[in-house]
């Protein structure tokens, strides 16, 4: 659980920008410019309050006619009889027709819900902007076959793209992959045409001057009916502008070089970025786009003088480059620099290393003549980017693309590369309120009203309507918290603060529940931790007695000689199955020594703490906190909601983690974790986990946790559940066929064979919507945002900005005193009950918000998904036999309830 060991445990992102996990204090990626003209001499930020944003809104209002097919139904609607999905080998087309067959009910279901009803209403103010279009355009797709292959896909595009204009002038052209989208229908054939290998392709291969260019039409997409197509059409004509224009891509997003702010003293700049994103809805012309601001941190050194690679000692570390985004200090041809992940490094090569897809030319030779590019230094190691190309056979291959670390610049803040001081600085800077957020995100959505982004567009029949959208909101009551028999809070918080709480009403525990007791205590004291023992011990003992009702409790000290593995094991392997928690005492940060606790904890079955001793945070909060894990870890209930009853219901949390840093991820293990709940309460609950293929996201293999899951509900219940409601993160809405065909039938299958007759509600839960939400005061065409303009915690939006195809909502459950609030979206997938009620799953979300016991206060997400993510999190990052690749389990019955996350 949070504060586990890494100083992960502090207050959590207010701000929402990434979801409100526990620990980061400032995820919130956007905003933090100060708007209108200048800006401050120091660069340009503005961190206080700042005037109120006035700004220009359109009101949602519900319209009707609109012909939808987009975002709900997976493509089954196969072309030719073959299933779209066999392409990937994973399903063939018997399977998916009977798999569709199990679940078409279920999802014609989620197709008859209704907004709900329950809370306060109101109007909240979404990032969104409306989309119009001319209704009847057409556009047509199709199938493009270069020969002879080209490997590059960029190379592909580049003369897809300009043989077609060659040919047909007045077309326009959007190409994803071997697709094409074009205003104008083509004829089907081949066209024959030259181009130039110095001008087409210089860098890593020749190619031949002859092409052919094989088109064949597969379909037409039409604006009458909003599809998936229409929506991947719209979206690619938006980007591909953006791309033309000034705007520098980064990843998916695309940033505005012209506006950089330094970072002072740092050898950083903040670059403003656009994150465009179209959704189906049921206003207007039942179409609009999210506009979000991201801000991307860019050094201003390069990787050589960022390391001090001129020492050849400090070589090693350029493994710290692995996995990130590196922008290159030379522009391309379109005058835009490049961009690249970087993959690995290879000391066995360096800039003068003949290369045979140079032309037997070095790096050096090539920067040199193609770039212009004078005084590289000597002696570099290259870093490499694993590109996929196609092989002569027209297969899929990696092929390592070398660069120098002279001509790259890291982007981001990879942890290694950046320093605490730095990651405050830009946090302090990005986490702003909602007036100046929506200030910067309207700054920069100007730019898509000039004159030739307009022209652009309007070729494909396309118009933005500006002012964001005002949408019906409603807010959910505060949550009333029971501590404890007669004890209740109510509000955003319910500190275990024991001096100011009265005399205990409960004679038997100060949780709800207390039925596992922790009577042994070891506090394993490496050096210098003995002081903050002696003047924490009594709280912490304190704290602990009182929670579970004044039973004593027996604390052993054990001093060690250092916080390392050697130590750690040690101390197990002395002291096995005899106290029923162990609590770590941590000098510094050591992620193999936090490895090994939790190792040993889960191979010996027993409960795990790690405290750090350092840090200026109230000492008796940290003692309160330690206890309150301990005590839920052996799985005793620390509070409960009122009004939290679902009888009958089990819910299931499930949540990905892929192990490994940026290197890593390609080969360890992905694991998934499957957090359940065991009463009518929501307050027990159990984790279980299973390992996937590396990188792996949809798993058949949820089968075995969700056996061990019903299994436990049994136990505890004596009865199966009648209802099994999923919350699942991770994925993306592009992978829903493939949750509903696999993950699914699996989860019957587990059903199947223990004989669980019970219905199937199964909810995505999307983190990453990019959605900001504000309050104002209106007045006629503008509305006021100021810095208190973040709506309250419990603020729902299920209606005209959501899909009108099915049941979707957004839901803002935590309280947002920093930054802006980016609400939490959730898509009903499945609902095999009666009749969809979606004040019960709304309300279910958010009192599930509640129940997190390492925070005492409503978060981000449901608690069952933090359980899955954490515990998947520690077995990936701690339980993986590096011999093995094995996950480590309890070698006898286990003391713990919920694993030590």
């Amino acid at each position: 659980m949070g504060g586990d060991g890494k100083g992960k445990g502090g207050k959590g992102d207010k701000g929402g920008g990434k979801g409100g996990y526990k620990g980061d204090k400032g995820g919130d990626k956007g905003g933090g410019f100060k708007g209108g003209k200048g800006g401050d001499k120091g660069g340009g930020f503005k961190g206080g309050k700042g005037k109120p944003a006035s700004l220009p809104f359109r009101q949602a209002v519900a319209t009707s006619g609109h012909d939808y097919n987009a975002g709900y139904v997976p493509p089954y609607c196969f072309n030719d009889g073959a299933p779209r999905l066999s392409s990937a080998g994973r399903l063939d087309y018997a399977d998916v027709q009977k798999a569709l067959a199990e679940v078409k009910g279920a999802m014609e279901k989620v197709q008859t819900a209704t907004p709900g009803k329950k809370g306060t209403a109101s109007k909240a103010l979404a990032n969104m902007i409306e989309i119009d279009f001319e209704k009847g355009a057409v556009f047509f797709q199709y199938d493009a076959k270069l020969s002879p292959e080209v490997k590059s896909r960029k190379t592909h595009r580049s003369l897809t793209e300009k043989v077609i204009k060659e040919t047909y002038a007045d077309a326009r052209v959007i190409i994803v992959g071997d697709i094409v989208f074009c205003s104008k229908q083509l004829k089907d054939g081949d066209l024959n045409f030259k181009a130039s290998a110095k001008e087409e392709d210089k860098k890593f291969r020749a190619i031949s001057e002859t092409f052919v260019l094989t088109l064949k039409q597969t379909q037409q997409v039409t604006t009458t009916r909003i599809t998936q197509d229409l929506i991947t059409v719209y979206s690619r004509v938006l980007k591909d502008v953006l791309e033309r224009d000034d705007w520098q891509k980064i990843g998916r997003t695309h940033f505005d070089m012209a506006q950089e702010v330094p970072i002072a003293n740092l050898n950083k700049i903040l670059i403003p970025g656009i994150h465009l994103t179209l959704g189906a809805n049921s206003f207007g012309s039942g179409l609009a786009m999210t506009i979000d601001v991201v801000n991307k941190v860019v050094s201003t050194r390069t990787v050589y003088e960022e390391l001090n690679l001129s020492n050849p000692k400090n070589h090693s570390r350029l493994s710290a480059c692995i996995g990130t985004i590196m922008m290159t200090t030379y522009s391309a041809k379109d005058r835009k620099k490049r961009t690249v992940k970087i993959d690995g490094v290879d000391t066995s090569k360096n800039e003068n290393t003949k290369m045979p897809e140079l032309g037997d030319r070095s790096l050096r030779e090539y920067f040199e003549t193609q770039y212009q590019l004078k005084d590289i230094p000597k002696g570099q190691p290259l870093l490499f980017h694993e590109a996929m190309r196609k092989d002569k056979d027209g297969n899929q291959t990696k092929v390592k693309e070398y660069y120098l670390p002279s001509v790259l610049k890291v982007t981001g803040l990879a942890p290694e590369l950046s320093d605490p001081q730095l990651r405050a600085h830009v946090t302090s800077m990005c986490a702003v309120k909602p007036n100046l957020r929506f200030e910067k995100i309207f700054g920069l959505a100007k730019k898509l009203f000039s004159a030739n982004f307009k022209k652009e567009i309007a070729a494909w029949s396309l118009k933005l309507a500006p002012g964001f959208i005002l949408s019906p909101a409603r807010a959910l009551p505060d949550p009333v918290i029971q501590m404890s028999s007669g004890y209740q809070k109510v509000g955003m918080s319910w500190r275990f603060d024991i001096d100011k709480r009265p005399q205990n009403p409960d004679p038997s525990t100060a949780f709800v529940s207390v039925n596992k007791a922790v009577a042994k205590v070891l506090v394993v004291m490496p050096p210098q931790t003995d002081y903050w023992w002696r003047n924490n011990s009594r709280n912490l003992q304190g704290a602990l007695q009182y929670f579970a009702g004044g039973k004593k409790i027996d604390f052993k000290e054990h001093e060690i000689a250092g916080f390392d593995e050697q130590s750690i094991a040690a101390v197990f392997a002395q002291f096995t199955g005899k106290p029923d928690a162990y609590l770590v005492l941590a000098p510094k940060t050591d992620d193999k020594a936090y490895a090994a606790i939790k190792w040993y904890g889960t191979e010996y079955g027993v409960v795990t703490q790690v405290a750090k001793t350092t840090g200026d945070r109230p000492m008796k909060a940290i003692t309160n906190n330690i206890a309150a894990q301990i005590l839920v870890k052996r799985g005793n209930k620390a509070w409960k909601k009122k009004d939290c009853h679902f009888p009958d219901t089990m819910v299931v949390g499930v949540a990905q983690h892929h192990a490994g840093d940026g290197s890593g991820r390609g080969t360890k293990m992905s694991i998934m974790g499957v957090a359940s709940s065991v009463d009518d309460e929501l307050m027990g609950w159990t984790v279980s986990h299973v390992g996937m293929q590396a990188g792996e996201t949809v798993s058949k293999k949820i089968k075995e946790p969700m056996l061990k899951a019903l299994q436990k509900y049994a136990e505890e219940r004596g009865k199966a559940p009648k209802e099994i409601v999923f919350f699942r993160e991770g994925g993306s809405e592009g992978e829903i066929p493939l949750i509903l065909l696999e993950e699914v039938k699996a989860i019957r299958d587990a059903m199947s064979e223990l004989k669980v007759k019970a219905t199937i509600t199964f909810f995505l839960v999307l983190r990453k919507a990019h959605l900001r939400i504000a309050q104002g005061s209106i007045a006629e065409t503008k509305i006021e945002v100021s810095s208190d303009g973040a709506p309250p915690p419990g603020t729902v939006m299920d209606s005209l900005i959501v899909n009108p195809q099915g049941f979707e909502f957004f839901l803002l459950s935590q309280l947002a005193n920093i930054g802006s609030p980016s609400p939490i979206k959730y898509k009903c997938l499945l609902f095999e009950g009666k009749k969809l009620d979606a004040d019960k799953y709304e309300c279910m979300a958010n009192d599930l918000a509640c129940m997190y016991y390492n925070w005492q206060g409503p978060i981000a997400l449901p608690a069952p998904l933090m359980y899955a993510q954490r515990d998947a999190k520690m077995v990936g990052d701690c339980l993986l036999d590096p011999n093995t690749g094995k996950i480590v389990s309890p070698t006898g019955t286990p003391k713990f309830w919920i694993p030590n996350i």
